[in-house]
């Protein structure tokens, strides 16, 4: 199941936590709800790549945001990256949250690793698209290439 409506959990979602937006071939805009009770798996993106290999829909555009603050990556790309992680180690009294988020363009994957929920760049890499697994959604290939980890 994916999320195609600000219901009542999106919107306290989105009010919260830095999330994802993107708009798929087909027309349907999706929304990241990670974690919505009752649904598995919990990753919405996972979710999301799992429709598109069912629907052989892709992703047309996408933005990340925190509230008003909003950030677009590049419109009809070949594919885009998501991806969660964190800075910290043990004793340090502050743990950072972190999206990598990319596009790939030209066969060349660009990923950008932001800290969230400020929405602050911190640095962009180019990354083996091939080594992307499920965090890379690509346009109309994802069926034929099983990426799935």
């Amino acid at each position: 199941m994916i999320c195609t409506e600000r219901d009542k959990f999106v919107a306290n979602y989105i009010e919260s936590l830095p999330s994802w937006v993107v708009w798929l071939n087909s027309g349907l805009v999706v929304f990241q709800d990670d974690g919505r009770p009752g649904v598995a798996p919990l990753s919405a993106w996972e979710r999301l790549y799992d429709y598109c290999q069912t629907h052989n829909d892709y992703i047309v555009k996408m933005n990340i945001r925190f509230r008003s603050n909003v950030h677009t990556l590049p419109s009809d790309a070949e594919g885009y990256y998501f991806s969660k992680g964190v800075r910290g180690s043990f004793g340090m009294p502050i743990t950072h949250q972190l999206f990598f988020v990319g596009a790939l363009q030209n066969d060349r994957l660009k990923v950008t690793c932001w800290k969230v929920p400020e929405m602050l760049e911190e640095k962009t890499e180019t990354r083996n698209p091939n080594e992307a697994g499920i965090c890379l959604i690509r346009k109309g290939t994802n069926l034929s290439l099983g990426l799935r980890d």
